[in-house]
């Protein structure tokens, strides 16, 4: 799996989802955990907007885990599906919700890495 491949597939699903494209940043570094959503907040006469927007996806330890489907389906499933549900609830919280989600996007993550 390349990283234009892995690209090209958030690409597509973010479109099945309805929502638009992000941006995945690979690195060998450390990172808070294998995959991170980023987000940032606008400020807006003196005062933060509630607003998350979007900005990447990054991977981190790419040379660890690119071998591994599974472990690039789990951990890019769960931060796309952060960008989904921000996206459209606007919200970056774990619950059911979000955790159904995951689950879909993970499968069908899965089944395109094959």
């Amino acid at each position: 799996m390349t990283k234009t491949q892995l690209q090209n597939i958030v690409n597509k699903m973010a479109k099945e989802f309805g929502v638009p494209p992000i941006k995945l940043v690979f690195t060998d570094k450390r990172g808070p955990g294998l995959a991170c959503y980023t987000t940032f907040r606008y400020r807006v006469g003196g005062k933060i907007e509630p607003k998350n927007y979007p900005k990447n996806i990054t991977i981190y330890t790419w040379s660890k885990i690119k071998d591994s489907p599974g472990q690039v389906a789990y951990e890019v499933g769960h931060e796309l599906a952060h960008h989904i549900q921000n996206i459209k609830k606007n919200s970056l919280v774990h619950n059911n919700t979000f955790y159904d989600l995951e689950e879909k996007v993970a499968m069908m993550l899965s089944k395109l890495l094959r």
